[in-house]
């Protein structure tokens, strides 16, 4: 397969796309090893592997004033398990990173002359997952629909599925949004079986949850159904399983 160039990558974070400001990014998982060397280990060192923790860390260029980035780091730092996606496109079935994290360091800053910046560090908190994306939030939605059927992998027994939504923007009156995770054998999503249900939407935010496998089918799409009086949503949607 072709190498793939680090270009056109996607950031979500709660309800905020950071990808258009962000122009750094690196995601780290670290298994802690115990120690555990005897006298009988003939001069070798022995481990076991211990608790897993991520470190996001990403960088970028600083706007300010009202639904800027700005605003969205001072106001999201320090909140628990927030949902946060990386994808290397913003498009159905591309490979997605999901996990619950804390921005747990936030700097901003520059020198004179240059553009203003920011670097930001968060913890994971619980599982890590990997997977695809099943609404890019690519385009406003505007109405009830059925998201394209993507493969992914079953989830094998003792692990489970999980998903994230962001909804990044919304507007009408009274406007709301039900998303449903679903899953069938087949691409055409003869029978599909619903395996997460979110709380319905009704604004800007974001969610977290998930379903204990096995699930045996590997295909997926969002079931989405939108209702208010001239309603809009921006959101995306990833699924994944946990290592």
């Amino acid at each position: 397969m072709a190498t793939h160039v680090f270009n056109n990558m996607r950031l979500w974070r709660g309800s905020t796309d950071l990808a258009g400001k962000t122009n750094q990014l690196k995601l780290g998982l670290t298994t802690e090893l115990l120690p555990d060397t005897g006298l009988d280990n003939t001069g070798w060192r022995a481990f076991l592997p211990g608790l897993n923790l991520i470190n996001l860390d990403h960088q970028g260029r600083l706007d300010l004033g009202a639904g800027s980035v700005e605003a969205a780091l001072w106001a999201e730092h320090g909140l628990a398990d927030q949902p946060i996606t990386l994808s290397a496109a913003a498009a159905v079935g591309s490979r997605a990173y999901l996990l619950r994290g804390v921005p747990s360091d936030l700097e901003i800053g520059g020198e004179v002359g240059e553009l203003h910046s920011f670097t930001v560090m968060a913890k994971g908190s619980g599982k890590f997952a990997r997977g695809v994306l099943l609404e890019p939030g690519a385009t406003a939605r505007t109405a009830t629909f059925n998201g394209t059927a993507t493969q992914h992998i079953a989830v094998p027994a003792g692990q489970s599925l999980y998903a994230a939504l962001h909804v990044l923007a919304a507007s009408g009156t009274v406007p709301t949004l039900d998303v449903v995770v679903q899953s069938d054998d087949a691409v055409g999503m003869a029978s599909p079986t619903s395996r997460i249900t979110f709380t319905q939407a009704t604004a800007t935010g974001y969610q977290w949850s998930s379903s204990a496998g096995p699930i045996t089918d590997d295909w997926f799409r969002v079931a989405v159904t939108i209702g208010g009086t001239a309603p809009s949503f921006l959101f995306v949607v990833s699924i994944g399983i946990a290592r």
